[in-house]
């Protein structure tokens, strides 16, 4: 009976890591779950290695796992049993600690790993041998070194002096038209005055992330490596967790906030109606012309009509209402 039991949990963990798998290649994990979070874990590095999914490496190990308990070899079936659910308990810790946030698919192959692992050990642990427990606390180790090897070399000119008493902080995405027309129009404003440009990459879409990883790790660290590639999709991800705080809890770019003075203002959105709210801002706070705060003879990189646009996930461009925050 308990055999039989083994099998089938085996086989529907089996099914369970086919499905995320197969989900995570063709890029459609709210298949299983429409979470936010599990949208963000199934997106982040560590749902691939060698740009293969990891369920089905999760899948394959378990039939071979299948096979060998079928043929009777249950230690070498329990060894790999328990290595693959230590490596599968340190994914949950880094969902946990890192990421922060849960996958339901996730935890319930966990569950169902732990599940598997307590049926097949019932009186064969007991028996003697610990070796399986110990193998499965081993590869929780080894997981970690495979992620987070320390390989990371920082840029010997990541610290520098403030550019100005007053700052711009744009939240912009690689796939956002708007966020290019915002930054262009906002460098020629920082030009002008005592002013520091600070840019926040977000994603906004699964196309996008790894462009917008890539791009703060090539400002942060010499070498790209696998680590500060992780170290620097979590920043990307605290970028987007704070536009979220900005927007309502709704992940649209770009936002542009302008602190001076202990002073700042949200703006929403780029257009002509948010550039002129940048321009009087800054004026007002440090005694500009008027000629410029009214933007005489400087360029706008932005297409027709007064409307503020966004870029939201999914993609979904249009307009912003509520366009400031004082």
């Amino acid at each position: 009976m308990r055999r039989k039991l083994c099998v089938s949990m085996i086989i529907a963990a089996t099914v369970v890591a086919l499905l995320i798998g197969i989900a995570d290649i063709v890029g459609e994990t709210d298949l299983l779950c429409s979470a936010s979070t599990c949208l963000k874990v199934h997106s982040s590095s560590f749902a691939t290695s060698f740009v293969i999914p990891l369920g089905f490496y999760a899948a394959a190990f378990l039939c071979l796992v299948l096979v060998l308990y079928l043929k009777g070899k249950k230690e070498a079936a329990l060894l790999i049993l328990f290595a693959l659910m230590g490596f599968e308990a340190y994914l949950t810790f880094i969902q946990v600690v890192f990421i922060h946030s849960l996958c339901t698919s996730c935890i319930v192959f966990f569950t169902m790993l732990l599940a598997s692992c307590t049926v097949a050990t019932r009186g064969h642990v007991q028996g003697g041998s610990k070796i399986p427990v110990l193998v499965g606390f081993f590869m929780f180790f080894v997981a970690h070194f495979a992620f987070f090897f320390p390989n990371v070399e920082l840029r010997p000119n990541l610290t520098q002096l403030s550019h100005g008493s007053k700052k711009i902080e744009i939240f912009a995405s690689p796939s956002c038209s708007h966020c290019e027309e915002a930054l262009a129009d906002l460098r020629s404003l920082a030009s002008h005055g005592d002013v520091e440009l600070v840019v926040r990459p977000v994603s906004i879409s699964r196309n996008d992330v790894t462009r917008t990883v890539r791009w703060v790790c090539q400002k942060l660290f010499r070498c790209p490596s696998v680590t500060a590639q992780k170290l620097a999709e979590k920043i990307v991800w605290e970028n987007q967790e704070e536009a979220r705080k900005l927007n309502n809890g709704t992940l649209a770019v770009p936002i542009v906030v302008v602190s001076s003075g202990g002073h700042r203002r949200v703006i929403r959105g780029w257009g002509p109606e948010a550039s002129q709210l940048v321009r009087e801002e800054l004026a007002a706070q440090s005694g500009l012309s008027q000629a410029w705060a009214a933007g005489e003879n400087t360029a706008h990189f932005f297409a027709g009509g007064e409307e503020n646009h966004v870029c939201s996930t999914g993609n979904a461009c249009g307009s912003a209402t509520g366009i400031a925050d004082n």
